[in-house]
């Protein structure tokens, strides 16, 4: 229960259009307490959450499987996707098992993110979660207010 992350999105007192600034975010902890945890499922019931991040590997637990299918979903963003391919550079396992788990939480659309994916990768992600038919979006991973 440790590694589930959350950041809460509360209206800024200084932003009347309800624009997400730095100001809106609440909080984003790291790791819970079973005190704390119960209070992040609280806020997701009551519809106070707007966004949740989960690590794959928490995605694993029937705890949380079973909380996620309780409550009202509208997407899931999946950030690193080139962790799901055997064929990408920084391969995590659970990543191969999210598809199906989604599946058993809820009928939402999905997103696969990655700035990091060669075409056989790509092939890769969307074939193991079932996307081949999805519009694909690429763009130049050149960043450069990155240095190196």
């Amino acid at each position: 229960l440790r590694d589930i992350r959350h950041m809460e999105w509360v209206d800024d007192s200084t932003n009347t259009d309800t624009t997400i600034t730095r100001n809106a975010i609440r909080k984003q902890l790291q790791s819970y307490t079973k005190a704390e945890i119960e209070q992040v499922k609280e806020d997701i019931s009551a519809g106070l959450t707007k966004m949740l991040y989960v690590a794959p590997e928490s995605l694993t637990k029937e705890e949380y499987i079973e909380f996620l299918h309780s409550v009202p979903i509208s997407f899931c963003a999946i950030d690193e996707a080139h962790c799901i391919s055997e064929w990408g550079h920084d391969f995590r396992p659970e990543y191969r098992n999210i598809r199906s788990i989604i599946d058993r939480i809820a009928d939402i659309p999905i997103i696969a993110l990655t700035a990091t994916a060669t075409p056989k990768v790509q092939e890769d992600i969307q074939k193991n979660l079932g996307m081949t038919d999805a519009n694909v979006f690429k763009s130049s991973f050149n960043r450069p207010n990155l240095y190196y």
